[in-house]
Parts: C-alpha cells; structure tokens; sequence
C-alpha cells in the first residue's frame, strides 16, 4: 500500500482480539459524538467538544466525500456488540519524511481496561510494516497520565517537554512528546 495516498481512500480494517479498527461511516457519528461531547474526555485529550451532531455529522460526510483531506481516524469497535467507543488515527502524517504522530481516545465509561493500547499497537504495527514508516511519535498533555502511560506501554520514549505546544480554550499547553522508531518496535 503506498502511504502518500492512504487518506484519499478508504481506510483498511484492522483487527486485533478484541476490537475492529475501521474506516468511518456517516452512521457512526452519534456514537463518535455521545464520547466525545463528555467533559471528562475532551478536558483530558485537549480536544474541543463538537458543537452539534449535525456538525460532526457534516464533516464525516465531508472526510468521505473526499472533500477535505485531513488524516482520518478509525472508529474503534469493540468485537461483541459491534459498538463505536472510540477512534485513532495518525495527526500529522509525513510520508516524505517516513514518519507519523498517532492519536487515539476511547470512550471515558471504557478507560481502564486496556483498549486504547491495544488500538495503539495495532495502528503502530500498521504504520511500521505496512507504511514502512521509520519513526511514529505521540504528544501528550503533561497530566494526562492515563495517556502517557499508554505511550509507556506501546513502547514510547519520552523524548521531551514542548513548551506552549498547543492552544486549548484560549490557554497555551504544555506538551510531552514521546516516539518509537522502525528498529525499536522490531526489536521489542
């Protein structure tokens, strides 16, 4: 698969024990928006709250139009019950520079048990050997620990403090970053 045009069509699934990663579908945004308007969840992920299901709704259709061409996240869905409880994805992707920042966020009632490292696993593996990627790097807010030990456990290294890194509700944030390269995910 090259990866210039992974985002200009559809997404492939991918599948680990428990979940299914795949692209996303117009019927999924109430599920996508009921985790995501949660105050708990955007507070921790530094992510603004949609401001309607229609607006979620509008830029789904638009990401499967093809008419914006944003990196698109999987909807993760959990195998039994076939339930949207979260996304991931790559944020900024440079296959020219063979490398990607991954995300992902997982329904707040679902923290705790592990589906957010099992996505990240499943998406490093994805970008390292199907991509051919050489390094995939993370950012966390400085106190999302939940996150940052989810770095830890996919194997990140923390690289660094980035001063002021983002702007969430009008307030600079500090950021941690963190990566893994071709060579470490191989040898782990």
């Amino acid at each position: 698969m090259e990866s210039e045009s992974l985002f200009m069509r559809d997404l492939p699934t991918l599948q680990t024990q428990r979940l299914v990663l795949r692209d996303v579908q117009l019927i999924d945004a109430p599920a996508i928006y009921a985790y995501s308007s949660n105050p708990v969840f955007y507070q921790s992920m530094g992510r603004k709250v949609p401001p309607s299901l229609e607006h979620l709704a509008s830029n789904i259709q638009k990401q499967l139009e093809k008419k914006v061409h944003l990196c698109r996240n999987w909807v993760i869905v959990l195998r039994d019950g076939n339930k949207v409880i979260g996304d991931c994805g790559f944020n900024d992707y440079r296959p020219d520079n063979s490398r990607a920042e991954i995300n992902y966020a997982v329904d707040p009632a679902l923290w705790n048990r592990g589906i957010a490292t099992e996505a990240a696993l499943c998406i490093l593996d994805f970008a390292f050997e199907q991509l051919k990627f050489s390094r995939i790097q993370a950012i966390c807010h400085t106190a999302n620990k939940r996150s940052e030990a989810v770095l830890m456990n996919i194997g990140m290294r923390y690289e660094g403090l980035l001063r002021q890194y983002i702007e969430f509700e009008n307030q600079p944030l500090d950021m941690k970053m963190f990566s893994i390269l071709k060579s470490e995910w191989q040898g782990r």
